[in-house]
């Protein structure tokens, strides 16, 4: 592996560093030992058997920012790169280890939410912190374990379990004419618990475009339930419902003049709901059984002066069974099946083509995953997935990893394992099926990852952590492949590969009052031709880093958080009007500075100050479209 020397070094260097702090304390931290990793595997297991790199974000750190999208703290977490079109609304992509933002999988309380209707992706820009209580982002190819699409990651977002003492208002106010209401209610009867939440935010934006002063508002309001059933001993049901509704202006794309953005009465309105219905039996305190029922639909319409120009839907439906054991030996075991049906729908009027067109595929899964402890140091991870596609050839993906507790302040691991990632439909029929010719030869997209890890936890509040990969992707699509004999378009696996690899390091330190981390990744992303020339690929920064520095006082009313985030510059492909041939530009490197101060009144009563982008930066994440400036913000929350 081309990073295996640096890693060494770099290990070597941390330890000539800290080495000295172990003789403060032989032990390592509780805290880190017993983090709980919720998609590690289908069962819970602790953090530290699992021979992958994961991160989480937990409650207490999602509230001390204080910032209502959670892309304002992905950004803070090793390998995670974002592009942005613009302010809050826009497009927001993001991309993990320099992969595609297809790439990574993302579940909110289990359910994938990715909308097959963009390509697989999500939309970032409509995902509020609205009852969130952690985020766990997990690295590497993780197909194996959650199916198609997990190929650089999974991020899982939890939601809020119902209880009697979760009752409150939330009002806030800022700059842009940002209003925002919401509220949380929470209870329990016996054996049942359940929470209610609602979220809506308003804002009238900010401009986007560079050339024009037009503003592009949103709104969002985001609605979720919990329901919480120990129907006996043996049995319980866990029901999590999530839905947003939003709306945002966006600018047109001036395609004869300037090729960049321009003022427009453009508008979007999306739907998405994401629902899950889990079933336990612990038939023995070592093995159960459970039945899941999950549901996601994405829809959205767009509109220039009020007539719809086109929409898309996509709905996803997974019914699957697995048991689960656990013993001394078998850390957790988890065996099973399931069924996932994707429906895809886009309509629109007939211009250029006919957009209007209904598609589906079925994949029938089995899967397992494992977590054995060979002794008190050694253990081994294994995940292995069969899918039966009805559409295209059936694909295995697999994952095998081996964790080394060294001593009792390092760590190591090291795996190997190959993901996928299935044709989208607009691969497969096009933006329009009657102008397109389908490829029944198309192959699912693949990767193979070697990574490896290391981490060193000297003494309580100090952890670091290093890692390096190395990802080859393979039979990569390009949708858009020029027909002559036909004169229309199709879509092909490219013979070439596209490489990524790179580094990323973690400190982590509590001082007193004030815990801080840091981060730093390196990613060297290149794309192969089919005549072996290599390029960058597109809105990849090589270099980016994040600083968290917050401050959280026992005895003292006052909470306080900074976070710094920087993207390093990065290439994007600029199109000029016709008959320009399209370009490669340059975006330069950017800050991101925010900061939050929380003062509580009393056991009810909290106000928060906060601000994004606190020095008004000014910077692209997409060429021609200017990126959020300055916004603040009061926010007011009363329990009772």
């Amino acid at each position: 592996m081309k990073y295996t020397h640096i890693l060494a070094t770099t290990t070597v260097a941390i330890t000539s560093a800290l080495v000295p702090a172990t003789s403060l304390a032989q032990t390592t931290t509780t805290a880190s030992l017993e983090r709980i990793s919720i998609v590690g595997s289908r069962s819970e297991i602790k953090q530290n058997k699992l021979a992958a790199a994961s991160y989480i974000i937990d409650e207490q750190a999602i509230q001390n920012a204080g910032q209502p999208f959670l892309i304002d703290l992905l950004r803070g977490l090793p390998g995670i790169s974002v592009a942005q079109s613009g302010s809050v609304g826009g497009l927001t992509e993001l991309r993990l280890r320099g992969a595609e933002s297809n790439h990574v999988l993302v579940l909110i309380d289990g359910v994938v939410v990715n909308d097959e209707s963009q390509g697989g992706l999500v939309d970032f820009a409509h995902l509020t912190t609205a009852n969130i209580v952690s985020v766990e982002l997990l690295q590497g190819p993780q197909s194996a374990l959650w199916g198609s699409g997990a190929v650089a990651g999974v991020i899982s977002i939890k939601t809020r379990n119902g209880d009697a003492a979760q009752r409150n208002v939330r009002i806030n106010v800022g700059n842009n004419s940002e209003f925002g209401v919401g509220g949380t209610l929470g209870g329990q009867q016996q054996d049942v618990t359940w929470l209610l939440d609602a979220q809506h935010i308003s804002t009238d934006g900010q401009n986007v475009a560079r050339q024009g002063d037009e503003d592009d508002g949103y709104k969002n309001t985001t609605l979720s339930a919990n329901l919480n059933w120990q129907i006996n001993e043996k049995q319980s049901l866990a029901i999590n419902l999530r839905g947003v509704d939003y709306q945002n202006d966006f600018d047109a794309v001036d395609f004869f003049t300037t090729g960049l953005p321009v003022d427009a009465d453009n508008t979007t309105e999306g739907k998405q709901l994401s629902a899950n219905i889990h079933w336990q039996l612990a038939q023995t305190d070592s093995l159960s059984h459970n039945l899941i029922a999950q549901y996601s639909d994405n829809d959205s319409e767009n509109f220039a002066a009020g007539v719809s120009t086109g929409d898309t839907n996509a709905q996803k439906l997974r019914l699957g069974y697995y048991a689960s054991y656990a013993s001394n030996l078998l850390e957790s075991v988890n065996l099973g099946i399931e069924h996932v049906t994707d429906d895809f729908a886009q309509g629109g009027p007939i211009g250029f083509g006919d957009p209007n067109q209904t598609q589906s595929v079925d994949t029938l899964a089995v899967f397992g995953d494992a977590v054995v402890n060979v002794n008190s140091d050694w253990s081994v991870n294994g995940s292995l997935r069969l899918d039966n596609n009805s559409d295209f050839d059936d694909q295995t993906s697999y994952r095998l990893g081996l964790n080394y507790q060294i001593s009792r302040q390092w760590s190591w691991f090291i795996s190997q394992g190959e993901a996928v990632r299935n044709p989208t439909f607009t691969e497969r029929f096009g933006f329009f099926p009657q102008s397109f010719i389908g490829n029944a030869e198309l192959q699912p997209e693949t990767a193979k990852t070697l990574e490896t890890g290391i981490r060193f936890i000297p003494h309580a509040g100090v952890l670091v952590q290093l890692n390096a990969f190395d990802s080859e992707l393979e039979n990569e699509i390009n949708g858009f492949v020029f027909e002559p004999l036909s004169g229309l378009f199709t879509a092909t696996n490219r013979m070439a590969m596209s490489e990524r690899e790179g580094l990323e390091l973690m400190l982590e330190q509590t001082l007193s009052a004030f815990k801080v981390s840091a981060n730093y990744s390196y990613v060297d992303a290149s794309e192969l031709s089919d005549t072996e020339f290599a390029s960058v690929e597109l809105r990849r920064p090589r270099h980016t880093g994040s600083v968290r520095v917050n401050y959280l006082p026992s005895n003292s009313p006052i909470k306080a958080n900074l976070q710094l985030d920087y993207t390093g510059s990065r290439i994007d492909q600029f199109f000029p009007p016709f008959p320009q041939p399209a370009e490669r530009v340059d975006l330069r490197a950017y800050w991101l500075v925010n900061a939050t101060v929380t003062y509580q009144f009393s056991d009810s009563a909290t106000v928060q100050f906060s601000a994004h982008n606190l020095f008004d930066h000014e910077y692209e994440d997409v060429v021609g479209f200017v990126g959020e400036g300055l916004q603040w913000r009061v926010n007011t929350q009363y329990r009772f």
